[in-house]
C-alpha cells in the first residue's frame, strides 16, 4: 500500500530527528522530515526502481521509474501527482530539469537522452550520439544549456554541452577515468566531481579544481548543492552525507535502515535535490520499495514545528538528540489529548511528554501513560488535559532510554448535532497514535439512545463509553450482547440522566482501523 505521511493536513509532515550515529563529527543542527511517500511491490503500480530526482521551482519533483516512466511529486505534500510513461526508458542513469520544466532523462541501453515537455508529451527525437555506458550523468544550467558526460572510442572521458534546441555546441576533454557526477552551484558554475572526491569546477579552460571531500564515501549515486554551495551526496552505505565549500562533513540526514524505510530512514538513496529554501529531497529504493522524503533543518523553522489537530507526526530521540519541542496554538479551556508513542517496539523507546505554556512554565508533564489505550507501558500521554492559556504551546517530546522513532499527536474531541430522523451516522478511524476519538453531542435528560461502534475490518475490536457533562462514564461496551455484532460494540437503550453535553467515546480492545458509529434515538 502506498503511502504519503504527512502534517498540517496536505501542507506538511515533520519530523525532528537527530544526526545519525557514526563516523562523522557533525555540528551542524538536526534535519527533520516534512514528509514522506513510500510504494512498494504491493503497490498496482509500484515505483521501486527509482533512479534520479530533480526540484522545480516552485515546487514539482522529477523521478524516473524503470517499468514506470517519469514520475511527478508535489514537493509541498509529498503526493504523487503524475506517471508519464516511456516504453523506450530502459535503464535511466540520472535526470535534470530546466526552468521552464523541459526534463531530460539518460539512458545506458540507448545511449541517449529521452525529453519530456514541460505539457508531459515525449520530444519524438532523442539526444544521440553518445559511447557505450553513457551519458551517466547530466545536468543543466539555469539558461538552460544540457551537459552530458560521454565516454570517446579511445576510452576518455568527456563533457558535451548542448543548446536548448538540443544541437551540441561544446565538448570538453577530462583527465578522469570515469563520467563524474555534474551539478551547478548557486553561481551558475558547474560542479564536477569524481569518484576521488575531487571537486573541479569546469570554465572555458576546462577544470579547475576546486576543493576535495573529506573520507570520501565508496558509492555515490547523485549529488546536489544547497544555496550556500554546500554538497549533498546520496550515498550507498552511508545515507546523505553533507560537506561544506572546504570539504569538510557538517551534516547527514536519515537514519540508516536495512529496508522498507518510515519517515527519516533511507536505505538505498537514488537521488537527491535542494530547492531554494533548502529544502532537501531523496529518492529511495532497492527494487521492493520506492520512497521519495522531504527533508527540512528544524532550527530556525517555528512554522515547521507545528502541530494539527488530529495529524500524527514523526520524530526520533537518541543521546544526541534527547527532547524535540513541537508548537500548538492553544485556545484557553480547549481540551486535548496528546500521546508520543514509540513506533518500533524492538528499539525500547521510553518518551515523556510536558507542555509548556507561552511564558515557558510546565504545565503538565507524563513519562508512562496510565490505562490501556496506548500499546506500551513506556508511551507518554495526557488525556483531556485543558490549556490554561491563549497563545502557541511548547509541546516537549523527551527521551528516558532507548533511542528510535517515535510518533506525537493531539487530538480533541468532535462535536456534531443529532440528525432530525433520530438516526445520526459518524464515521472514524483508530489507530496507534489516536486510540480513542470523542464525539460530543448536546442531550437532554430522559432522552434514550441505543449507539452502535462497528469496526470496518477484522482487526480492530471496538470499545464505546459514554460520558456525561461531568466526564463521568455512565455506559461502557466492549463486545455486544447482538452475538450478529461479534466483537462490536453496542449501548443498549441508555438514558440520559440531565441536560447538557455527552461525549461518545470510541476505543478499542485491540487492532486499528476505521469504524461507524450508529445513533439512535429511542425516545
Amino acid at each position: 500500500m502506498r503511502a504519503i505521511i504527512q502534517a498540517f493536513v496536505a501542507v506538511s509532515f515533520l519530523a525532528i530527528f537527530g544526526m545519525v550515529n557514526g563516523q562523522d563529527d557533525v555540528t551542524t543542527g538536526a534535519y527533520g522530515v516534512l514528509w514522506h511517500t513510500l510504494g512498494s511491490s504491493a503497490d498496482s503500480q509500484p515505483f521501486v526502481e527509482l533512479t534520479g530526482l530533480a526540484y522545480l521551482e516552485p515546487g514539482i519533483l522529477f523521478t524516473v521509474d524503470r517499468d514506470l516512466g517519469v514520475l511527478k511529486f508535489d514537493a509541498f505534500t509529498g503526493a504523487l501527482v503524475e506517471t508519464i510513461p516511456n516504453a523506450f526508458i530502459s535503464k535511466p542513469s540520472d535526470v535534470a530539469v530546466d526552468a521552464v520544466g523541459r526534463l531530460y532523462v539518460s539512458d545506458l541501453d540507448c545511449s541517449c537522452i529521452f525529453i519530456l515537455n514541460p505539457d508531459s508529451t515525449w520530444q519524438a527525437d532523442t539526444i544521440s550520439g553518445f559511447g557505450e555506458a553513457a551519458p551517466m550523468h547530466i545536468a543543466v544550467s539555469s539558461g538552460g544549456v544540457l551537459y552530458a558526460t560521454d565516454v570517446a572510442v579511445d576510452g576518455a572521458v568527456i563533457i558535451k554541452t548542448f543548446a536548448s534546441d538540443a544541437q551540441m555546441s561544446t565538448e570538453f576533454n577530462t583527465d578522469l577515468s570515469s563520467q563524474p557526477h555534474l551539478l551547478f552551484n548557486d553561481s551558475n558554475v558547474l560542479l564536477v566531481l569524481d569518484d576521488d572526491g575531487r571537486v573541479f569546477a569546469l570554465s572555458d579552460e576546462g577544470l579547475r579544481f576546486a576543493y576535495a571531500v573529506a573520507d570520501m564515501p565508496v558509492s555515490v549515486n547523485a549529488v546536489a548543492v544547497d544555496g550556500n554551495n554546500n554538497l549533498f551526496l546520496a550515498t550507498q552505505s552511508r545515507g546523505l552525507v553533507i560537506y561544506d565549500t572546504n570539504g569538510a562533513v557538517i551534516g547527514r540526514a536519515g537514519r540508516i535502515a536495512a529496508g522498507f524505510p518510515i519517515a527519516g530512514e533511507v536505505v538505498s538513496p537514488r537521488g537527491v535535490a535542494v530547492s531554494a529554501d533548502g529544502t532537501v529531497y531523496l529518492a529511495d529504493s532497492d527494487g521492493t520499495f520506492g520512497a521519495v522524503t522531504a527533508f527540512v533543518r528544524a532550527s530556525g523553522r517555528t512554522t515547521g514545528t507545528a502541530l494539527d489537530m488530529d495529524v500524527a507526526v514523526m520524530g526520533f530521540l537518541n543521546d544526541e538528540s534527547p527532547s524535540q519541542d513541537w508548537h500548538f496554538d492553544a485556545t484557553r479551556g480547549q481540551r486535548v489529548t496528546i500521546s508520543a508513542i514509540a513506533n518500533n517496539e524492538d528499539e525500547q523507546l521510553d518518551v515523556a511528554l510536558r507542555i509548556i505554556t507561552p511564558v515557558g512554565e510546565e504545565e503538565a508533564f507524563n513519562d508512562d501513560h496510565r490505562g490501556s489505550d496506548l500499546v506500551d507501558q513506556f508511551d507518554a500521554r495526557l488525556p483531556d488535559h485543558i490549556f490554561a492559556f491563549d497563545g502557541e504551546y511548547t509541546i516537549r517530546v523527551e527521551l528516558i532510554a532507548g533511542e528510535g522513532t517515535y510518533s506525537l499527536g493531539i487530538t480533541q474531541p468532535r462535536p456534531f448535532q443529532l440528525a432530525a430522523g433520530n438516526v445520526t451516522l459518524l464515521n472514524g478511524e483508530i489507530s496507534d497514535i489516536f486510540p480513542t476519538q470523542q464525539w460530543v453531542f448536546q442531550g437532554r435528560a430522559g432522552q434514550v439512545f441505543t449507539i452502535t461502534m462497528q469496526a470496518q475490518n477484522d482487526d480492530l475490536d471496538t470499545i464505546i463509553r459514554l460520558l456525561d457533562p461531568q466526564n463521568n462514564v455512565i455506559a461502557e461496551n466492549d463486545d455486544a450482547f447482538d452475538p450478529e455484532l461479534g466483537f462490536n460494540s453496542q449501548l443498549v437503550q441508555v438514558t440520559l440522566p440531565t441536560d447538557g453535553a455527552y461525549t461518545i467515546e470510541a476505543a478499542r480492545f485491540s487492532g486499528q482501523g476505521a469504524y461507524s458509529l450508529v445513533i439512535v434515538a429511542t425516545s
